[in-house]
């Protein structure tokens, strides 16, 4: 680069000297070896001059021109190959099938015979019928014996003599057991309450009650 501008430099020097002769300027005569070889200097100067300014003008212009200008100087980019959708995959009809993939075909059913489900109704009906015939027919099932209930006088001596003393100062009778309740020694009882130890009272009726002591069931009025 110094070796170009020195060159302008001279060139332009030159030229001055050239245009404008001074006082001390010597005259060359045309012809003379010295002329010559000025003027072929000159003659390859310029030229050159004019090169290595179009040189750096194109370096300028890359360095500092946009990068969308410089990749179009090198050339237009190649098209991205455009994708071509593959074809779906067809099934032939005619594909055959291998065994194991094959569905098993559903399995024929008879067609029913007419008045089939007429017979199973009539046949489902006699048997309810025998059914509830053999229920009805059956002898009944025997009830256990209750416990046998006894009157305070028919009770053994010795449980006679343990019973506790209960006076009944009143009673009311429902046909729900749940309402049922009677007074004993100023308290009120519902049944399977027990008014004293080891006596349990069973069952309240209309005008008596059932008493359970030790096993035995008696029956007291009031």
């Amino acid at each position: 680069m110094s070796y170009i501008l020195d060159a302008l430099k001279r060139a332009e020097s030159e030229r001055e000297r050239g245009s404008i002769p001074g006082l001390h300027t010597q005259q060359v005569l045309p012809g003379a070896p010295g002329t010559a070889a000025a003027s072929a200097g000159q003659a390859y100067l310029l030229p050159a001059v004019g090169i290595v300014v179009v040189i750096l003008g194109a370096i300028g212009l890359y360095l500092f021109a946009p990068v969308s200008l410089r990749l179009n100087v090198h050339g237009p980019q190649a098209a991205a190959p455009a994708t071509t959708p593959l074809p779906a995959p067809q099934i032939s009809a005619l594909t055959a099938v291998p065994d194991s993939v094959r569905v098993p075909e559903a399995a024929s059913t008879p067609p029913a015979e007419p008045g089939s489900s007429g017979r199973k109704a009539a046949d489902t009906a006699e048997t309810r019928a025998a059914a509830r015939r053999a229920r009805d027919d059956a002898p009944p099932v025997p009830k256990a014996p209750e416990p046998r209930i006894y009157s305070v006088a028919e009770l053994p001596d010795t449980v006679r003599l343990e019973l506790p003393r209960l006076v009944v100062g009143g009673s009311s009778y429902s046909t729900n057991p749940a309402l049922r309740m009677l007074m004993i020694n100023g308290q009120m009882y519902q049944e399977k309450d027990q008014p004293a130890p080891n006596l349990q009272l069973e069952q309240i009726r209309q005008g008596s009650a059932v008493l359970k002591y030790k096993g035995y069931r008696y029956k007291i009025t009031y």
